[in-house]
């Protein structure tokens, strides 16, 4: 169903939070797209990514309400990333999908 009926998807590998804490540093970024809607793993990469040091996320599929991402991962975006640049992409119907680039908000 969704999207893992495509071909193309079947390439995509999903990975954990733990082997993102293993490899993150300073100069890492963290590209997540089209995480399952209802699912905490985009949430939980972004906290660990962010707790282990990485500076940039790069987050394609929709916007808070839509079909990707879960409201939590939202949350911790606007806590603690800055919103650099975004774009639309390409849509083949109702989709709403863009590509997001955010940095790391300064910590006092």
């Amino acid at each position: 169903p969704g999207w893992r009926a495509w071909p193309w998807s079947a390439s995509v590998r999903q990975g954990s939070a733990e082997q993102l804490e293993a490899k993150t540093s300073a100069a890492s970024t963290l590209v997540l797209c089209w995480p399952d809607l209802g699912s905490l793993f985009a949430n939980t990469c972004l906290e660990a990514f962010d707790l282990h040091g990485g500076k940039r996320v790069v987050y394609i599929g929709e916007g808070r309400g839509g079909e990707t991402a879960e409201s939590k991962f939202f949350d911790s975006l606007d806590r603690n990333w800055l919103l650099q640049d975004s774009a639309a992409l390409a849509h083949r119907g109702l989709e709403r999908d863009f590509i997001y680039v955010y940095s790391r908000k300064s910590r006092p």
